[in-house]
């Protein structure tokens, strides 16, 4: 270990191979040796961190620091790393807190360590006081993780993912159900356009310009779930964003149950700006798979 004045380098010998991958020693886990593919490592960090939209990157930072703080933790940190990629594969941001809590849990199934089982109490219980609005105390189970230089307010401590900020009675299915999505369960959604002006007949949306859709148009949502067996229920959701839809306290946000159970949803285009839709597959009363689409005005 090199000890930098503001951290430390973790230096292990390697032997390569001849697919060009290494033979490192993997002393946090017995004396024994392991392959380590530093290409497919940067691949797969890359492809997780644009799918979840730089939360892969930061929640790294925030469990190193957490690495840093925590005395005895013997995971090495490429081995954090996939266990970030592996945990972000299918999940569904919400806040900070959340992610920060469910990802303890889920390190500690995987570790079982005495520093795992006391982080996942502590970011437990900082996420059910923030969710209380008890900023205060959240902070100081924080700093039980992070250290004691952990930022006197969150807005100043954990990053933005994506600008969002949650709508004043938006709903989130993992809060409604259980969530376990099955990666085999692809979900295709048609949106058809019906405009107030011109034509009488319906048009797929992605049959014209994205930006063509208008107010008061309106839009079907057609779903179709693929390899996919059984009766499943269509929940839906749709999200608002902008000043002419806060104006109006029509952020929106809540989750719907489908039409008459036919795998379909009609809305009506209110406001311009960048909007949302989200669609659940339920069945057996869990979330299996979901879907967003983007909705310009």
């Amino acid at each position: 270990m090199v000890d930098f004045s503001t951290f430390k380098v973790e230096v292990l010998p390697a032997l390569e191979r001849d697919d060009k991958k290494f033979i490192v020693p993997n002393s946090g886990h017995g004396e024994d040796w392991i392959i380590f593919d530093p290409k497919s490592e940067i691949d797969g960090f890359e492809k997780s961190n644009d799918k979840t939209d730089q939360l892969t990157r930061n929640l790294i930072k925030i469990i190193k620091k957490w690495k840093t703080e925590t005395t005895n933790v013997d995971i090495k940190t490429y081995i954090i790393d996939g266990y970030i990629i592996e945990f972000l594969n299918n999940y569904y941001f919400e806040n900070y807190p959340k992610v920060v809590s469910d990802f303890f849990k889920y390190l500690h199934e995987i570790e079982n360590k005495t520093y795992t089982e006391t982080s996942k109490k502590s970011a437990q219980k900082a996420h059910d006081f923030y969710k209380e609005g008890k900023e205060d105390k959240a902070i100081e189970k924080y700093k039980k993780i992070f250290g004691d230089n952990f930022p006197k307010s969150l807005n100043q401590s954990l990053p933005k993912q994506d600008n969002y900020t949650k709508a004043p009675n938006e709903e989130f299915i993992e809060e409604l159900c259980d969530v376990s999505i099955d990666e085999n369960i692809h979900i295709q959604i048609e949106i058809e356009c019906k405009p107030k002006r011109g034509w009488t007949k319906s048009v797929l949306l992605s049959k014209i310009s994205p930006h063509w859709l208008r107010k008061e148009d309106e839009v079907f949502f057609n779903v179709a779930a693929n390899n996919l067996s059984g009766e499943y229920v269509t929940k839906w959701k749709v999200r608002n964003f902008g000043e002419e839809a806060e104006k109006n306290n029509s952020l929106r946000g809540g989750i719907e149950e489908d039409n008459n159970g036919l795998h379909k949803y009609k809305d009506k285009a209110k406001f311009f700006g960048e909007h949302f839709l989200e669609c659940y597959i339920i069945q057996n009363g869990i979330c299996v798979a979901r879907k967003k689409v983007n909705v310009t005005i």
